[in-house]
């Protein structure tokens, strides 16, 4: 297995779990 291909997926799951949280937020601020 590559690698640093298993970490360039860990981070875009991350981003995108993070990004979510973002939303998440955002909407419970308003």
């Amino acid at each position: 297995m590559d690698e640093r291909k298993l970490r360039l997926e860990a981070v875009a799951i991350w981003q995108e779990l993070i990004l979510q949280a973002k939303q998440k937020y955002q909407w419970w601020e308003l």
